[in-house]
């Protein structure tokens, strides 16, 4: 499968680690991206490969496995809707949800608010997304065992729910860091719904 801007995240040619998250989806409520995130990502499209950010990456793999946005959100510049369209802002606005993002898909928040949205998202039938969280250290101490806290919990009670293509997936929520050691080893170790997923360098040849 293709994605509207011509990417294979399918293709034997992808990434490895990247059709390994496809395959779980099913059964991970949450993955762990780390390792060589800050990198662009090898994409195939049609008879080449494009570089591309981590973040295009995960939102063409979410494309095609018919997922309809990709929510960021970091301590620094909050949430972020990737690839913003009116559409998309649109839907978000008007779902359970209910972020109302300005025209440019940003909208401030709070690490209270991101725990409100994480709850949200994860029972959200329409339209089906996904959350990317970046720099996780830096919500402060407090905040970090309070996010991670609910993080925990919401792993566990996150429904698989029904897609477009007659199968049931989670909404899954990404953190993205370089060294998995850095976030609480309580949240990630012996956790069935997290996967911890290795982004490797980009093979060129």
């Amino acid at each position: 499968n293709s994605t509207t801007q011509g990417y294979l995240p399918l293709d034997d040619q992808a990434p490895a680690w990247l059709r390994d998250i496809a395959r779980f989806f099913a059964i991970r409520s949450q993955f762990v991206l780390t390792g060589n995130v800050d990198d662009y990502v090898l994409m195939p499209a049609s008879n080449m490969a494009v570089p591309i950010s981590l973040k295009d990456a995960v939102g063409a793999l979410l494309e095609v496995c018919c997922y309809d946005f990709l929510l960021c959100y970091d301590p620094f510049d909050h949430f972020q809707l990737h690839a913003p369209t009116a559409d998309k802002i649109g839907k978000l606005k008007t779902s359970s949800i209910g972020l109302n993002l300005d025209t440019n898909g940003h909208l401030e928040g709070s690490s209270r608010k991101l725990i409100e949205t994480m709850r949200k998202l994860a029972a959200l039938h329409s339209p089906r997304g996904a959350l990317l969280i970046e720099y996780p250290t830096q919500f402060g101490d407090e905040g970090q065992k309070e996010l991670f806290g609910a993080s925990l919990k919401l792993s566990h009670m996150a429904p698989q729910l029904p897609m477009l293509d007659g199968k049931a997936r989670f909404n899954p929520i990404f953190w993205v860091t370089k060294n998995v050691d850095d976030l609480p080893a309580w949240f990630v170790l012996h956790n069935e719904r997290i996967r911890v997923q290795t982004v490797k360098k980009p093979e060129i040849g």
